[in-house]
């Protein structure tokens, strides 16, 4: 479950008093000593010289002579995040080539690893050669909340964390290349650099990897496959791979349906943060699947889902707008849609397929915008082209029906079939038949119909 990464070691004093109480009277590489409590009756143990450890440097291939006491062995979880690493430090210390410094010593003589929420340590620590730094620094600008993404900029930081070793930023690289941020879309180069982050541990490594078999296209669909790494993914603390196992178990691809422990996974991967759990949860909690029938908390968890994920900010509009099992509020409805309608424009930006086909309805009905046909056509095709099989079944439907063009049916079944062979069973049906029932449920029956939503990024753009 664990590797030996490395082991610190120094000089110590210890006084144990008569009540087995002990104080650590020594210090680590310049940290000063404090007086030990006074006892009658007491024990002291050291080992090493203070004065010896003060004049070690972090470019020191071996400790001085008096300071080479055995002080802490440093383990990392095979699942461990990266984040962690920067913070296995004591107080005022700093990571720099595997060892623990003071930060004024580390800046003189090597780079070391940044604290991950500080931008400017980061940046300046990536550009000194520091391949943590810099898959902090690429993971900061590539979830920005308060500016649009540099896409430039976010792939040379990856890009040298990546070479560098640095696990997330091979996953922020990977995700550049799945949605096509500042370069061409690159399936195979996105799995390539998901399945080595994972081999290392970084959850978020096997989230993505697994999103890219689940339903991308590219790469062949394997639920099963899919499924263990959104496992793995959420074993090693990831919310958004627990909600999208859950959305394989309640769909029952990969495995039988189970929508009684779909409940229970999305229950957890919602208390941990996984916006769209929450709004998943809410669907089941609305319909009574998998448990007990709750009007008023599914309206809280789709609130909660709202926090980042434009998908359930729609569902709770449709909820509270008429269309659902909430009171009807107008001006509830209307602020919801409004929030729906910026974080999906932000994410279909962004190149995230699904978000840019649930744009398209937006439109299409009419939700917070006046309904327009041809702007939804046109949100629905970039999501199309972007490898989603449901926006291409969408495409297919306009076509057949003429919302926002001519109608043609020769070109509905292009897409129809497009969207068969990538998975998508609506289409295959409409293909056969070219039915002239909607493929996806209108906005009046969207509430008793509602689709689990997956989790693409732990993205929360508010620009």
């Amino acid at each position: 479950t664990h590797f030996v990464r490395g082991f610190d070691v120094g000089a110590f004093v210890l006084a144990t008093s008569e009540k087995n109480q002990a104080s650590t009277v020594g210090g680590l590489f310049g940290v000063q000593a404090s007086a030990a409590r006074s006892s009658a009756r007491s024990m002291r143990e050291s080992d090493g010289s203070l004065e010896a450890c003060r004049g070690a440097s972090p470019g020191d291939r071996t400790p001085p002579s008096q300071c080479s006491a055995a002080l802490r062995l440093d383990l990392k979880a095979l699942d461990e995040d990266e984040a962690v690493d920067a913070a296995s430090c004591s107080s005022g210390l700093v990571r720099a080539g595997g060892k623990c410094t003071s930060a004024s010593k580390a800046i003189a003589r090597v780079t070391y690893e940044c604290t991950p929420s500080n931008e400017a340590e980061c940046r300046e620590q990536c550009e000194a050669g520091d391949a943590p730094s810099c898959g902090h620094l690429a993971h900061q600008l590539r979830r920005s909340t308060s500016r649009r993404p540099d896409f430039k900029a976010i792939g040379e930081a990856a890009e040298r964390g990546c070479t560098g070793g640095s696990e997330r930023a091979c996953v922020v690289l990977g995700e550049l290349a799945q949605y096509g941020n500042g370069v061409a879309v690159d399936h195979k180069r996105a799995d390539e650099l998901y399945g080595r982050a994972c081999a290392a541990g970084e959850a978020a490594g096997c989230f993505h990897q697994g999103t890219l078999h689940d339903r991308r296209p590219g790469l062949p669909v394997d639920w099963a496959k899919a499924s263990g790494l959104y496992d793995r993914a959420c074993r090693g603390g990831h919310a958004d791979g627990c909600n999208n196992l859950g959305a394989l178990t309640l769909s029952g691809r990969g495995a039988p349906a189970d929508p009684e422990r779909a409940r229970a996974i999305y229950e957890e991967a919602c208390r941990n943060g996984s916006a769209a759990a929450c709004g998943n949860l809410g669907d089941l909690v609305a319909e009574g699947t998998g448990g007990a029938k709750d009007a008023v908390r599914a309206g809280e968890l789709w609130e909660q889902g709202c926090a980042r994920s434009g998908s359930h900010c729609l569902r709770l509009g449709d909820a509270t707008g008429g269309l659902g099992p909430l009171p009807r509020d107008a001006a509830r409805s209307l602020d919801a849609y409004q929030r729906g309608l910026k974080l999906l424009s932000a994410h279909c930006a962004l190149g995230i397929a699904d978000r840019c086909d649930d744009l398209g309805w937006l439109f299409h009905d009419g939700r917070a915008v006046p309904r327009d046909d041809e702007q939804a056509l046109t949100y629905i095709r970039k999501g199309c082209e972007l490898g989603s099989p449901a926006a291409c079944s969408h495409v297919g439907l306009f076509l057949e029906r003429g919302w926002g063009v001519a109608p043609n049916r020769a070109e509905a079944r292009k897409k129809y079939t497009e969207a068969c062979e990538a998975g998508n069973l609506h289409a295959c049906v409409s293909q056969a038949l070219l039915a002239p029932r909607a493929t996806r449920p209108r906005s009046s029956q969207r509430s008793a119909m509602p689709r689990a939503q997956w989790a693409d990024s732990s993205l929360s753009p508010r620009w």
